[in-house]
């Protein structure tokens, strides 16, 4: 990804020209002012912090995650219907010539983060749990120990996102996207041989299995090179959020593949539909005990593939390899090898099928004929599905379904890893207002959160990419 900095003068030009925003977000102007207002406060937020630039500042948008369909499929093979989300993250950044990297939030609600990375050089290096600063970190610390710790240098890095924290939206993982793309335009990371040769620099999928690698921890197999593990964030998923984030297209919902990750196809979403997402003001937080419920799903995903290669004398690799053979769910309800039997594992295959081979043709044959009616009965039935096997749906989520639903959505899901976060609700573009009001009245009638919920129309848009190319 080629991000070619701009000087301050040409950043203010550039900023307020509705054209520019338009190639990234597409014609919605309540959109384009939004951002603009969030690009004047991340700029100021970067010359207030870290001064005048003394040479040129690149500026990256890095979007949200909405999945569609296809809840916790990815890190088993199988497929996805998701979007890039119109919520997101905006950074700034400038080459400081030192080898420190700082980041300061636009809102100043967190704490800025200075880091050097002389650090990496240590063989004791630990890494302790502070909150947001996890993300960027380890994200550093990979790609050090992957590319040399040479191949970074220091910058000065503002950032700012209209994204609701810990949303279920992949802040994380935008997270630690914008650290990285930020930090291009400003070391020779991309002009060393190895990372381009493994497709880092112009393939956006292999970019983005290695950035979930950074995540999950896992080593990232690219072509015939192992790119070897590390401390992760401590969740064991797949790679469907940076595939988003890096592959989605504008106005456009796309189903990719996963294990090994390819594109299968984009649908456009419709005009005359509004996708509104509402977040319940649950944090989806990476809490241990969070942690431990999701990957205990990816536990059981791997668990069903082992159970049945054990019971038929089979080798197969992937909860996806099995879609296609009509003695899986015989097999499960059947008995299972003592570690097995109290895994649940016939629910977990049940929900992996109904998503893979069920709902998301379905969603995509509704999509295409604009069967409202049938995609708003898809969407219900994922919801449902997730609830009853894989019992990832917290009491808030089921609420705010239950309450858009009643309000008038076609269709309606909890959507994510769950364990809080957010739902997404189809309506008539139409009926957008009257819609956003009666579902958070209605919710807020019957449930006090902790944090603000936040209800807002959602839009497909483009990928991570220079916002002013």
């Amino acid at each position: 990804m080629q991000i070619q900095p701009l000087s301050l003068d040409s950043l203010r030009q550039k900023m307020v020209q509705d054209h520019l925003y338009e190639r990234i977000y597409g014609s919605y102007p309540e959109v384009i002012e939004e951002k603009k207002k969030l690009v004047d406060s991340v700029l100021q937020t970067y010359l207030s912090t870290f001064g005048k630039p003394k040479g040129s500042l690149a500026v990256v948008h890095v979007p949200g995650r909405l999945e569609f369909l296809g809840k916790h499929t990815d890190y088993a093979g199988g497929p996805v219907l998701n979007m890039a989300a119109s919520r997101g993250f905006i950074a700034i950044s400038g080459k400081n010539d030192s080898r420190v990297v700082a980041l300061q939030e636009n809102s100043r609600a967190w704490a800025p983060w200075i880091f050097n990375l002389e650090s990496f050089t240590r063989k004791d290096i630990e890494f302790g749990d502070r909150h947001w600063h996890t993300y960027p970190e380890r994200t550093l610390h990979r790609v050090a120990r992957n590319f040399g710790v040479s191949s970074l240098t220091g910058a000065c890095v503002a950032f700012g996102s209209d994204l609701p924290p810990a949303s279920g939206m992949s802040s994380s993982s935008s997270l630690m996207i914008m650290t990285l793309l930020s930090l291009l335009p400003h070391i020779p990371l991309e002009e060393d041989p190895r990372f381009e040769s493994l497709g880092l620099s112009t393939d956006p999928l292999a970019l983005a299995q290695y950035l979930a690698c950074c995540e999950n921890g896992q080593s990232c197999v690219l072509g015939n090179e192992v790119l070897e593990g590390s401390t992760g964030v401590g969740t064991f998923g797949g790679s469907q959020d940076q595939t988003a984030i890096f592959h989605a297209k504008q106005d456009m919902l796309s189903i990719h593949r996963f294990c090994p990750t390819r594109w299968v196809l984009d649908v456009p979403f419709p005009r005359n539909l509004a996708l509104i997402a509402g977040f319940s003001g649950f944090r989806a937080e990476k809490t241990q005990q969070a942690k431990n419920a999701f990957n205990l799903l990816s536990a059981k995903a791997k668990a069903v593939v082992e159970a049945y290669n054990e019971l038929a004398g089979t080798h197969y690799l992937w909860a996806a390899d099995l879609l296609e053979l009509e003695d899986v769910e015989g097999l499960l309800a059947g008995p299972l090898p003592s570690r097995y039997r109290d895994m649940g594992l016939l629910d977990r295959y049940k929900a992996f099928y109904e998503e893979c081979q069920v709902l998301i043709p379905h969603a995509t044959k509704a999509l295409r004929s604009q069967d409202f009616e049938a995609l708003g009965q898809t969407v219900n039935r994922s919801h449902d599905t997730s609830r009853r096997y894989l019992n990832n749906i917290s009491e808030e989520i089921e609420i705010l379904v239950q309450v858009a639903r009643s309000s008038g959505a076609l269709g309606a899901s909890g959507f994510g890893a769950g364990f809080g976060g957010s739902a997404y609700a189809l309506v008539p573009k139409s009926r957008t207002r009257p819609f956003l009001r009666a579902w958070r009245d209605g919710y807020l009638s019957r449930v006090s959160p902790p944090h603000t919920p936040v209800f807002f129309p959602c839009y497909p848009v483009s990928h991570a990419d220079p916002l002013f190319a």
